[in-house]
């Protein structure tokens, strides 16, 4: 009732070749508009809980409900439904992304791509003056909010990759950045004299004026390459190296590489791989399919934690109603740094029976140290705690997969999947080394 979704969308995807089909371009992009009328909150709670005895409306056309007794006091559904008919939630978006891509000599290919996420979303929530039998609010109130977000990533690589008999090598170098921007205004207002759909602005609130506004910027810039070797198809090594910086830790951040005025971390890692259903001594397993074994190790990086956690800054606070001042929100913390997990991997790929029935079996450990975590402080020092770097944990488990076709027939195929995991985490050391 009083709800609804009404939804625009568009999309153009191209691709153009140039210069015999080594120059490439290409984008793709979408638009959606839409909208809507929202349910109130909790309201399939709240019909499951209202009682049936209780009516919509009163003798008298007013909307019944809030009775005191054996039936409940549960607001009345209708009303709240009611209320939401002419309220606007109406939202924007743009995403897409563009590339350039040019293979300017043979086996090596230079690609640019530039990737967009925008949204917009406009919301006018008025609450009128109501009555239910004996319950009766006498003001209205109004909230106006607009948000507004952009997101955009940009990456360039260099792809080689080339052949020499047994050996196959490709290689990538490239760049990454990419940065969040959002800003959330909001106003509010009671006792609007008339209730009219077109004197539901905030310049008609006559009480209870207030305005927030706030904004949060993150970004991120990446460094990277990895190279990849094979012989016979056989023995498998890759390699990856990622050089990162993120504009929640601190430029003073310990043991951080720190070059052009940022404190890079630095996350490399390693795998290696055997086909062993490629070897000669395997081609009179007949069951078997494919037999492959790998191991890895490398180091991942975490930096999720609130924008200006390396920062100190003020909110502003009302005292009493009557003095209005700023009060410490953060305290700053130069040297916060990157959480950085160590994780180790043997896994087993193997496939049966015409592939009929495959399995894959990942065991690991792991080590994260330098935890993102949240310090207590003094009561002297006007904040519950600060953001540092402390504590350590490990992690190890394993996880097992299998899939078996059944039925193989030429219309229709059964199959059937199951999983197995096993995780034990261990907490080595909290905060202050305890």
């Amino acid at each position: 009732r009083n709800t609804d979704y009404e939804r625009f969308n568009s999309r153009l995807a191209s691709n153009f070749r140039f210069v015999d089909g080594k120059v490439r371009v290409g984008e793709s992009i979408s638009v959606n508009h839409w909208l809507e009328h929202l349910n109130p909150s909790g309201i399939e709670e709240l019909v499951i809980a209202q009682h049936p005895a209780i009516p919509v409306y009163d003798e008298n056309g007013g909307y019944a409900g809030g009775y005191v007794d054996i039936l409940g006091d549960k607001p009345n559904a209708v009303r709240l439904t009611d209320n939401e008919a002419d309220n606007r939630h109406k939202s924007w978006r743009i995403f897409g992304s563009a590339y350039l891509e040019v293979e300017p000599i043979k086996n090596l290919v230079l690609k640019s791509q530039f990737g967009l996420n925008y949204t917009t979303g406009f919301n006018s929530t008025f609450v009128p003056k109501w009555s239910e039998a004996d319950r009766k609010v006498d003001i209205n109130e109004l909230t106006v909010r607009q948000d507004n977000s952009v997101q955009w990533v940009w990456s360039n690589t260099a792809n080689y990759s080339i052949e020499l008999g047994k050996n196959n090598i490709s290689a990538v170098i490239g760049t990454e950045a990419k940065k969040e921007n959002g800003e959330h205004l909001q106003g509010y207002g009671r006792g609007l004299v008339i209730e009219d759909l077109d004197y539901r602005y905030l310049d008609t609130v006559t009480e209870g004026k207030s305005v927030s506004n706030n904004a949060s910027t993150y970004a991120m810039v990446s460094y990277f390459g990895k190279v990849n070797y094979a012989f016979d198809d056989k023995y498998l090594i890759s390699g990856t190296v990622r050089r990162d910086a993120s504009s929640r830790f601190g430029k003073e951040a310990e043991g951080a590489l720190k070059m052009g005025g940022l404190a890079w971390g630095i996350f490399p890692s390693v795998s290696a791989g055997w086909i062993v259903s490629s070897e000669e001594f395997m081609k009179d397993i007949r069951f078997l399919d494919f037999l492959k074994l790998d191991v890895s190790y490398g180091l991942s990086g975490n930096d999720d934690l609130q924008n200006y956690a390396t920062r100190s800054y003020f909110n502003s606070i009302n005292f009493m109603g009557s003095a209005n001042g700023l009060i410490l929100a953060n305290y700053k913390n130069d040297k916060l740094k990157w959480e950085t997990t160590g994780k180790a991997k043997f896994g087993v790929d193997l496939s049966m029976f015409n592939n009929r029935w495959s399995v894959r079996a990942d065991f690991f450990t792991s080590t994260t140290k330098d935890l993102l975590i949240r310090k207590q402080l003094p009561e002297t020092s006007s904040l519950e705690y600060s953001l540092t770097n402390d504590g350590k944990l490990k992690n190890k488990g394993f996880e097992i997969a299998t899939n078996i076709r059944i039925l193989n027939l030429r219309s229709w195929q059964l199959d059937f999947g199951a999983m197995l995991g096993h995780y034990k985490n261990k907490i080595v050391s909290l905060a202050g080394g305890s």
